[in-house]
């Protein structure tokens, strides 16, 4: 029978894997992974994918919107992750979620997903050691970077110890900082 659409008419509403492959110019093995990881619905029929045509065009609207990256700045001085977030969002274009604590950046982290997160390590409560290390638990592979005052304090070294990181010292050089962030997204 083959792919048609569930009333059994009209089959250009319809395409096959092979058709979807053509109209997104991407190899039939690169349609199956987009399917297996949930990214384009389809249904089988007959033991054949099938797409409707409007969810491909769809999907293809939403692969030419830009992403913008999202950062999640954590820093317990209310001035600087003010300025942070600012700069951010306003010189770099970058969707900016801010925590003034550990424990806050976490919640955000169980539902939010994020592309770096820039870590004070002197933070009340759960200090910044110890968020690096409940972030690397939640969401292993985001980059993190550590906005400190004192860099060679032993906070720094058990954060080595946790995973990879970057670091900028404060005061800030935001110079600095779009180099490390722009090499960090672009990556």
């Amino acid at each position: 029978m083959g792919c048609v659409d569930r009333k059994g008419s009209d089959t250009s509403e319809v395409l096959t894997i092979e058709e979807v492959s053509v109209r997104l110019g991407r190899p039939v093995s690169t349609v199956f992974e987009l399917i297996e990881h949930g990214n384009l619905p389809g249904h089988m029929v007959d033991g054949q994918w099938c797409f409707h045509r409007w969810v491909v065009e769809e999907w293809c609207r939403r692969q030419a919107t830009p992403i913008v990256p999202r950062v999640l700045i954590v820093d317990d001085d209310e001035v600087v992750r003010a300025t942070i977030t600012e700069w951010l969002a306003t010189v770099q274009q970058r969707e900016v979620i801010a925590a003034a604590s550990g424990e806050e950046a976490l919640a955000i982290l169980k539902t939010t997903e994020v592309d770096l997160v820039l870590l004070d390590l002197s933070l009340p409560g759960l200090n910044g050691v110890e968020t690096f290390r409940h972030m690397q638990a939640l969401r292993p592979g985001v980059p993190v970077i550590i906005v400190t005052g004192d860099p060679d304090a032993a906070l720094m070294a058990q954060a080595r110890e946790i995973g990879p990181l970057t670091v900028i010292s404060k005061p800030i050089r935001f110079a600095q900082m779009h180099r490390i962030v722009e090499r960090i997204l672009e990556a």
